[in-house]
Formats: C-alpha cells, sequence, structure tokens
C-alpha cells in the first residue's frame, strides 16, 4: 500500500491496523480473541483508508470511492468514521487508529500492514446460532445483534411495547451473551428478568417483556475447532 491519496481501490486482503487483524472478504476485524462485525459500508471506509496508508484521504474521494454512484452528503461519512471509531475502541479527540483533518478529511494514525503470503491468519470458528419466535428466523452474526423496534434491529419486533433498541446477543466466536438495554418492559431469561448480561445455552427462552415476544436461542451442529488458514 503506498504512500498515496487515490482511494479509487480499496483492499479486499486481509491487512492489519496497528494491533487489529482487518479482513474485508469477512466484513470484520479482531484483536485477541475478540471478534467485531462490522456493516459492509464500514469496511469499505476502512479500506479506503488502509489505500492512502497514513495519507489524507479527501472526504469527497472517500465519498466518491465507497458510494461511487450514489448521492450522499458528508453526514453519511461522518456517521461511518463515528462506526468504525466504535469498533476500534477509538477517541476523536486523541485517536490512535482514525485522525480528522479539520474541512478536509481523514487519515489513519496506525500501521496499516499487509499480511504476508506465510503469515497464517488465526479464525476461531462459530457455531451457527441463531433466534427462533415469530414465526421466523433470525440468524446471529458476531457482535451486537440488537432485539428491537428500530428498523435496522437485527431482530425487529414493530409493536409499541418494545424499546426501540430493547436488548441485544453479543456474539463473540462460539460464546453468546444477552443482556437488556434498559427496556421499560424488561427482557426475561428462561422466566427470570434480567438484572446483568447473561451467557446463553442452547434452548434457552428469551422474553421481550413477559408476553409480548419470545424466541429461542438455538445452536447447530458441533462446535469447530480453530482454524489456521494462509492469505
Amino acid at each position: 500500500m503506498g504512500q498515496t491519496t487515490g482511494t479509487t481501490e480499496t483492499p479486499r486482503q486481509s491487512f492489519r491496523l496497528g494491533d487489529w487483524l482487518v479482513e474485508p472478504s469477512l466484513d470484520r476485524i479482531s484483536r485477541d480473541g475478540r471478534i467485531v462485525q462490522l456493516r459492509p459500508r464500514a469496511m469499505d471506509v476502512l479500506g479506503a483508508l488502509a489505500a492512502a496508508a497514513g495519507a489524507l484521504a479527501p472526504k469527497r474521494k472517500l465519498i466518491d470511492a465507497v458510494w461511487r454512484t450514489e448521492f450522499v452528503s458528508e453526514h453519511a461519512l461522518t456517521q461511518v468514521i463515528a462506526e468504525l471509531r466504535a469498533a476500534l475502541g477509538d477517541n476523536a479527540k486523541n485517536p490512535i487508529y482514525i485522525e480528522n483533518i479539520p474541512r478536509k478529511g481523514y487519515r489513519l494514525v496506525a500501521a496499516v500492514t499487509p499480511l504476508t503470503a506465510a503469515e497464517p491468519v488465526v479464525r476461531e470458528m462459530a457455531l451457527p446460532l441463531r433466534l427462533h419466535g415469530e414465526g421466523r428466523e433470525f440468524p446471529l452474526t458476531q457482535g451486537s445483534n440488537v432485539i428491537g423496534r428500530t428498523a435496522d434491529a437485527a431482530v425487529c419486533v414493530d409493536r409499541t411495547e418494545v424499546s426501540r433498541c430493547h436488548a441485544r446477543v453479543v456474539v463473540n466466536g462460539t460464546t453468546a451473551t444477552v443482556e437488556d438495554l434498559g427496556s421499560k418492559n424488561g427482557t426475561f431469561l428462561n422466566g427470570q428478568r434480567l438484572r446483568q448480561p447473561t451467557v446463553l445455552a442452547d434452548g434457552d427462552e428469551i422474553w421481550i417483556g413477559r408476553s409480548i415476544a419470545r424466541f429461542r436461542y438455538l445452536i447447530d451442529g458441533e462446535p469447530t475447532q480453530t482454524e489456521h488458514t494462509v492469505t
């Protein structure tokens, strides 16, 4: 990745950003066993920043590279940058990954290092995890899966008794944890109101309120061992 401000083509090969492993083909980043799933749009922005490899990536070039023919405002880019910072654990006021250059654009502060052909990528293989309820199946992805009334929730329950972001199931490798997000009507696990994040077991029932909606947590298949692949 040369020192250039061009962002016409984002890298799809895996690379390291500081201590994070970035896998564009899987839309995820990982560090110390923690896996964070990114939206494809967010991964495209991160890839465009990585293509500049520390040089300034102007806002308009980032938008053109990621959104292409779509007309969007700079606000859309700002939202994605905030999303990336949250995933990376970055601070806008004291950045260690993404720096804002006022009125110009953004640049990566952390080093961008392509993986060599001989360097293995260690992936913790997750089981197929899902929720079953409301007559539907809801596959769970790595990271946060929000249950709520908001339209972009992983599990959307469009009822007035349900909070916009009611609860969430956080998947990390082969482990899933459910927690309430301060909802008005509460979240229950196997009939008991959740007071703190709790690890789920196969067959557990998550209740949104006592009678609004119920979902069964299901694990398909057997655990898969850690996979070592060479990029």
